[in-house]
């Protein structure tokens, strides 16, 4: 939330009503290589609301490069 208010340049952000959620199993990444690639795709489904069992896994970052 502090990052948040400081890209906001300080604007009041009314976070009393805010939820967190974990998913749950949230997929992990399993090699130093692909953080950046886990990154986007995690953040895809987040976008797309995809996010009920996480639709990849470390196994597919080879295929996820390529597409």
């Amino acid at each position: 939330v502090e990052e948040l208010r400081r890209y906001m340049k300080g604007k009041h952000i009314d976070t009393e009503n805010w939820s967190l959620r974990y998913p749950d199993p949230c997929p992990q990444q399993g090699s130093g290589d692909d953080c950046a690639i886990f990154t986007c795709k995690y953040m895809e489904c987040l976008a797309c609301k995809d996010t009920q069992g996480f639709p990849f896994s470390q196994d597919d970052m080879p295929t996820v490069r390529y597409t």
